[in-house]
């Protein structure tokens, strides 16, 4: 007979292949330990494996036991949620997710799932108030407070938006996007000010998310002071080097303040990084000084002789 410390080392085995992809020898554990007793945290155990390697129907298969063993299993229907909504199969994802809120109104990792599938869904008032019911059994959780917000954001009702987003920031000091979404709040209420102070912070807490220096030297182009905006996105550029809309948007910074040899450089840099965007910058009203430039003529000239 097996005992409980030979199962917990089995298990324990299994993991640790998980860990280094070794898929086929944590099947093989899991399964041998499923011939002698159907333990559903074994299923659950082989139902992660699978979703590990992206074997969604053999995922599925598991759950499908699992509820076939125990009809009151909410993590079964949450797992078959998770796998359709990978599928983007969301009206299907909904009713599993809403199944295993049924049998564990407390569930309050499926209640996040269904607002997120909501909102993809575009029942923007659904995730709302999904969000709202899963604060009402944790105001502190994170990412409910900052999702709330955001959809407040998208709908203009900025100061539910910003009520949320600043409860974020308290719940974790630490991380950048509830000060990144502020930026973007206060920007839409042309409190510049707050708004420059937010994306600052943010910055200082993440300097690799590129669209937090974007953001703050836009506000800075708002206000005619290109100097500034520039000078963000040099040290944007100078954290995040490979991102080509920071090289962009200087090269157009740099038109716009008259310096139309240096936002060509600029300019040319972003191509190289992101060469499908070459259609969208011959088109682009606001490059128009730099289309005559010798520079200019002799590199997207050449260029399009090479595409020929």
């Amino acid at each position: 007979m097996r005992t409980a410390s030979s199962l917990e080392e089995k298990m324990s085995l299994a993991e640790e292949y998980i860990g280094r992809e070794e898929w086929e020898k944590a099947e093989e554990i899991y399964l041998s330990l499923l011939e002698n007793d159907q333990d559903i945290e074994i299923y659950l155990s082989l139902g992660l494996l699978y979703n590990e390697r992206k074997d969604y129907d053999k995922e599925i298969a598991v759950y499908e036991k699992i509820i076939s063993l125990d009809p009151q299993e909410e993590r079964a229907y949450f797992g078959i949620a998770t796998v359709l909504e990978e599928k983007k199969e969301y009206e299907k994802a909904v009713s599993y997710y809403q199944k295993a809120v049924e049998l564990d109104p407390g569930y309050e990792e499926a209640l996040f799932y269904l607002a997120n599938v909501y909102d993809l869904m575009g029942e923007k008032e659904k995730a709302k108030e999904t969000y709202e019911d899963l604060l009402y059994l944790n105001k502190e959780h994170f990412w409910a407070n900052v999702n709330l917000g955001s959809l407040y954001e998208e709908e203009n009702e900025l100061e539910l938006a910003l009520k949320y987003m600043k409860k974020g920031s308290r719940i974790d000091p630490e991380h950048d996007l509830p000060y990144f979404n502020m930026g973007v709040i206060y920007g839409k209420k042309k409190e510049y000010p707050h708004a420059i102070h937010s994306y600052g912070i943010a910055i200082k807490k993440n300097g690799n998310y590129a669209f937090a220096y974007l953001n703050l030297s836009l506000l800075y182009v708002e206000k005619g002071n290109f100097k500034t905006a520039i000078a963000v996105l040099d040290e944007g550029i100078k954290q995040n080097p490979e991102v080509w809309f920071l090289y962009y948007n200087k090269g157009c910074f740099l038109v716009r303040d008259k310096k139309p040899d240096a936002g060509l450089k600029e300019i040319i840099k972003a191509m190289e990084l992101c060469p499908e965007m070459t259609e969208y910058m011959k088109k682009d009203k606001e490059l128009e000084p730099i289309r005559q430039l010798k520079g200019y003529q002799d590199y997207f000239g050449e260029t399009e002789r090479n595409e020929r």
